[in-house]
């Protein structure tokens, strides 16, 4: 529940930074149920700005995009970074006259982004922003396109907030030390969660460093302060992951891996059993995911991540999927990743009954129709909760039932071999 005066100090606050004058043009392409809306429908009309609207699924297309940010001389457009790469490539064709601001933010912006943005647009500004619905964009930054190493800064907060990086305790960190950032402002943040008490007392909760009374938002969001007071947005701490009991940031892996020469973007995810961090990367310039090579790259985050922060793999993308509002669709590059170990990977066939009788048990209980018996379950995408049904199904069809151990570790071949030694069945699958 946010009330009109936040809006209203919203759209005010950006003015002030990056004005609309009467004759430009704002672009919109959010659907209304999104906070971005509120930015692109009234902070435009509000100053006597003109919209061009873009068509019915045409924010997925940055060809579209493009297109009429050329032909109806659009002054500020705002992107999400995942759409960014794809709609410079569109732009360095015919670059547009009136763009004067590109703002950028949902998620942490790659560095190769304002690189890209200096060669295509270097007559317009590059602004990073940050902010979650519940209080609107809280800060900005007009990225320095000719400096930028590393972590690409959001800049500090407007007037009407105040961001404090805590710890878990809600302690402050120090400078240059990551922590969740809690929102917190007279004007501007949302009352709360309608309908949804226990949501918004989690999320909305008592400021300790503000007047008695005063409250605090939540964000999620990993951030770090910089000596000179700026804010880099580092990802979600729902993103933190543990792997071999060591605690996990995927957007720090995500900026040294960003940092290669060769490297656009890139997106690393945390997937299977145990644990393993797949980087997904997007190649630079006009090279192809062909062209680039993964050892580089793992050579790249070995001089500068300790062990348990490397990829596992690196997979090269021509570029990194969106789902619907922009975000990187992660299912998708999982997919892309799983297609990829299937045309790699050898498949040994059964040498026996027992053998095949074990690959159609696997294939029913994964839904895999390429198995080998040199792959263990946990290699095929199985876990601790469908290790249950495996062997139930091993019991239904063998009559046994193997170690719950044995069947997540071992090859199916040496499951077989366990069963062999334990009893001789004749299948009845």
């Amino acid at each position: 529940m946010s009330r009109t005066e936040a809006a209203l100090a919203n759209i005010l606050w950006m003015q002030q930074q990056y004005p609309y004058q009467p004759g430009d043009t704002a672009l919109f392409k959010a659907s209304p149920g999104f906070d971005i809306s509120i930015w692109e429908l009234f902070w435009p009309l509000y100053h006597g700005a003109r919209l061009v609207i873009c068509r019915p699924g045409g924010e997925r297309d940055p060809r579209h995009l493009a297109r009429l940010t050329r032909d109806h001389d659009v002054s500020l457009v705002f992107l999400v970074p995942t759409m960014m790469t794809a709609y410079l490539e569109e732009l360095a064709v015919a670059a547009p006259k009136a763009l004067k601001w590109v703002v950028c933010g949902g998620e942490p912006m790659s560095p190769r982004i304002p690189e890209s943005f200096a060669a295509v647009l270097p007559g317009s500004q590059l602004v990073n922003a940050f902010g979650p619905t519940e209080a609107g964009p809280v800060t900005d930054n007009i990225v320095d396109v000719g400096s930028v190493e590393g972590t690409v800064p959001v800049g500090r907060p407007a007037d009407n907030f105040r961001v404090t990086v805590l710890d878990s305790n809600l302690d402050l960190v120090p400078v240059g030390t990551p922590g969740e950032a809690y929102i917190s402002g007279r004007v501007g943040l949302a009352d709360g969660y309608w309908g949804q008490a226990a949501q918004t007392s989690e999320r909305f909760v008592a400021d300790p460093y503000g007047p008695p009374g005063s409250r605090m938002y939540r964000t999620g969001d990993l951030v770090r302060q910089r000596p000179d007071g700026a804010l880099e947005h580092l990802g979600r701490i729902d993103r933190q992951v543990k792997i071999r009991g060591l605690r996990i940031e995927p957007g720090e892996v995500e900026s040294v891996l960003a940092a290669h020469p060769a490297v656009a973007d890139c997106a690393v995810l945390a997937h299977g059993q145990p644990l393993r961090l797949l980087a997904f990367v997007v190649p630079a310039g006009q090279g192809t995911a062909a062209e680039l090579d993964p050892a580089a790259v793992l050579a790249h985050a070995a001089e500068v991540l300790p062990a348990q922060m490397r990829p596992d793999r690196v997979v090269p993308v021509d570029y990194l999927p969106a789902t619907v509002n922009g975000k990187i669709d992660q299912g998708e590059l999982i997919k892309i990743w799983q297609e990829l170990t299937e045309r790699e990977r050898p498949v040994e066939p059964p040498a026996d009954e027992l053998e095949a009788a074990l690959v159609r048990i696997y294939h029913r209980v994964l839904g895999r129709s390429s198995i080998s018996v040199l792959d263990t379950f946990v290699e095929l995408g199985g876990h601790s909760l469908l290790t249950f049904r495996l062997r139930d199904e091993c019991r239904a069809a063998l009559g046994v039932e193997p170690d719950a151990a044995r069947l997540m570790h071992d090859t199916l071949r040496d499951v077989a071999a366990t069963i062999r030694r334990t009893t001789i069945p004749s299948p009845r699958d």
